[in-house]
């Protein structure tokens, strides 16, 4: 669980910084949250969701105020791409209003 917690802080940390530096203002209404994920191993569509799950957790408490639940008005997108040895691995969000 502390792990847990740890990647959620750092994901939010890392949402403010964004946040701040783009003075990007939080987003009311439809938008699509679109990942790009850079692996070195594919996980299946479950997990790789899941393993997520912190980003999009420090995503919404920054910029998408109407959370992350059913009734929320945003569209999640999920891509792995597999990284070759050497390449960097990480996470890029896009988030577009719709």
């Amino acid at each position: 669980m502390a792990l847990a917690r740890a990647e959620r802080e750092r994901a939010i940390a890392w949402a403010y910084v964004t946040k701040n530096r783009e003075m990007i203002q939080p987003i009311f209404g439809p938008a699509t949250v679109h990942f790009d994920v850079f692996r070195h191993r594919l996980l299946d569509a479950d997990n790789s969701v899941s393993s997520l799950k912190h980003i999009q957790d420090g995503v919404c408490r920054v910029l998408l105020p109407e959370g992350d639940g059913p009734s929320a008005p945003y569209r999640w997108e999920y891509v792995q791409t597999k990284a070759q040895p050497g390449e960097s691995t990480g996470t890029m969000v896009t988030i577009t209003r719709t």
